[in-house]
Order: C-alpha cells, then sequence, then structure tokens
C-alpha cells in the first residue's frame, strides 16, 4: 500500500458544526472583552434616532396650545 503524504496544513475542524460552535465561542468572547463600548455606542444611537422626553413634552403641550386656539 502506498501512503501519499498530501501538503499543507490539517483541517482545524472535522465537521461544519465544530466550525460553527468555534465562531459563535469566538464572538462571545469578542462581546465580553468590548462589552462596555459596544453598550455605549448602541447607547449613542439610540439617543440619536429617539428624541429626549423633554423635548416630546415641549412638543405635546405645543400642540395643546395650538387645539385650544383653534377651537376658539
Amino acid at each position: 500500500m502506498i501512503v501519499i503524504e498530501t501538503r499543507g496544513r490539517k483541517n482545524k475542524y472535522a465537521t461544519d458544526e465544530e466550525r460553527l460552535d468555534a465562531i459563535k465561542k469566538s464572538k462571545r468572547d469578542y462581546y465580553k472583552r468590548n462589552k462596555a463600548s459596544i453598550c455605549e455606542y448602541q447607547r449613542s444611537r439610540y439617543k440619536d434616532s429617539h428624541p429626549d422626553r423633554e423635548q416630546l413634552l415641549a412638543l405635546w403641550n405645543e400642540v395643546k396650545n395650538l387645539e385650544r386656539i383653534v377651537s376658539y
């Protein structure tokens, strides 16, 4: 029997499931290391897309005042 050795590195994972598990673990580890900065970034994006409570109350009061003026 002749055994032919191939060049190159051996496979790191035997199955697709092992590969996906390794990817998930890597993403979990990244999130654990960078959780503070990720949360800060998401909070800033949320604040940019949602108005402040004070702005909403001012707008609501302005609408109510306009309704009073129009109803007279």
